[in-house]
C-alpha cells in the first residue's frame, strides 16, 4: 500500500502502517491510465518504479487485468521434459508429482473395476454385513446390482479423477 503525504511529519506517521510514503510528486511513480497490457509490462521492467494503476484501467481491463501484466512479464522458457527428472525425489518438479497422482488413480479406478466385475462382497464387505452374497439377495434381490453399479460408478470418477490429474499436470503445470 503507497501513502501519499503533504509533510515529511505525516508521512513518518504512515511509515509503520504501509508499504512507501510519497511526499509530493516523485519521478519513479508511474500512473497506468491506459488499460493495454504492453504499457503496464514495459513500466514493471524497471525494478525501481512503483507502478500504479487507475481506476478507469481497472473499470475498462477488468479485475484479471492484474494477472494478464504479471504473465506478460514473467520469464518463460521450455516446458521440462521427462528426461530431467532425477532419482531423487525430493528434485522432482510439482507437475511430475501431479502426474504420478493421476496415474495412481486411474490404476486404483481399474482395480476397483477389476474387483466389481469378479467378486461383489470383498472379506471385509461379508464381515461387516454378517451375510454373503447369498443371504443378500435373500434380503432383497435388488441389494446386489445396486452394490455393483455404485462400484463401477466410483471406479469411473476416479479414472476420470486421474485422467483429469494427469493432463492438468502434463499440458498445465508443466508448461509453468
Amino acid at each position: 500500500m503507497i501513502a501519499r503525504a503533504s509533510t515529511p511529519e505525516v508521512a513518518a506517521q504512515f511509515v509503520p502502517y504501509v508499504d512507501r510514503v510519497v511526499t509530493g510528486d516523485e519521478p519513479d511513480l508511474i500512473h497506468l491510465a491506459d488499460p493495454a497490457i504492453a504499457p503496464a509490462a514495459a513500466a514493471l521492467t524497471d525494478p525501481g518504479v512503483t507502478v500504479l494503476a487507475t481506476p478507469a484501467v481497472l473499470v475498462a481491463a477488468g479485475l484479471g487485468w492484474f494477472q494478464r501484466v504479471i504473465e506478460a512479464v514473467t520469464p518463460t522458457g521450455p516446458p521440462p521434459g521427462l528426461r530431467e527428472v532425477t532419482a531423487d525425489p525430493r528434485g522432482w518438479p510439482q507437475w511430475w508429482w501431479g502426474l504420478l497422482v493421476g496415474f495412481g488413480m486411474i490404476g486404483a479406478g481399474l482395480g476397483a473395476a477389476l474387483i466389481t466385475i469378479g467378486p461383489l462382497l470383498l472379506w471385509y464387505d461379508e464381515g461387516y454385513l454378517g451375510m454373503d452374497r447369498r443371504h443378500l439377495d435373500a434380503v432383497n434381490q435388488n441389494l446386489a446390482p445396486f452394490l455393483q453399479h455404485d462400484r463401477i460408478t466410483m471406479a469411473g470418477t476416479m479414472v476420470a479423477i486421474g485422467v483429469l490429474y494427469a493432463g492438468l499436470a502434463w499440458g498445465g503445470l508443466r508448461q509453468g
